[in-house]
């Protein structure tokens, strides 16, 4: 199973579209900084038949590692932080799930 970068999934919109690249590429960025926007502000975003981005809390926790190879072992401590977190609409995997059977 493979990978889609930025680059392919942008060129790929172009040739589906017929649009310009560039016009792509700033609609493609901004909509994907749009999401990081409403999520960084504790928004949801709900694209019907898509899914949702949400911000999602994770709780501080307590690490332990090694400086170097050999080196000394460094306790701390992760605060709190935000993760954007996505849920597949039913209808999105019911998609993907007959695009895998064909």
């Amino acid at each position: 199973m493979g990978r889609a970068n930025r680059a392919e999934v942008i060129d790929s919109i172009r040739r589906r579209t017929g649009l310009p690249a560039t016009v792509v590429r700033t609609v493609y960025d901004a909509f994907f900084d749009e999401i990081v926007n409403q999520v960084t502000m504790g928004n949801s975003v709900m694209l019907t038949g898509f899914g949702k981005f949400y911000p999602l809390s994770k709780a501080g926790h307590s690490v332990q590692f090694k400086r170097g190879s050999g080196g000394d072992h460094i306790d701390g401590r992760v605060d709190d932080y935000q993760v954007l977190k996505f849920s597949a609409s039913h209808r999105l995997n019911q998609r993907i799930t007959q695009g895998l059977r064909t």
